[in-house]
């Protein structure tokens, strides 16, 4: 699952553990924060198993990669917004959910 603009990976605790869980955020400190950890009541801190700093506009990931995007929190945030569309439909595989 690709969780795109998910920052410290808020989203991971709705997940199934067996998840493969990748968060792509143009800000790295978010990854920095989550391994530092955060105070009680973020019980995702330190849990991000893969976070590329990258913006959604430019995904570095091959075609048909993920079963799920998620963009929860992010569109609002892009300079291309129909750009960031495409590109989520270019790394879902056949099938994928895309959620926004």
């Amino acid at each position: 699952i690709l969780d795109m603009g998910g920052g410290l990976g808020l989203a991971r605790p709705f997940l199934p553990a067996r998840a493969v869980y990748t968060v792509a955020d143009p800000v790295a400190a978010w990854a920095e924060l989550a391994a530092r950890g955060l105070p009680e009541g973020f019980p995702v801190a330190g849990s991000l198993e893969r976070f590329v700093v990258t913006t959604g506009e430019q995904l570095p990931f091959p075609d048909e990669t993920f079963d799920a995007v998620l963009a929860l929190w992010s569109l609002n945030h892009v300079q291309d917004p129909s750009r960031v569309i495409a590109e989520s439909g270019r790394v879902l595989k056949r099938g994928g959910r895309f959620l926004v």
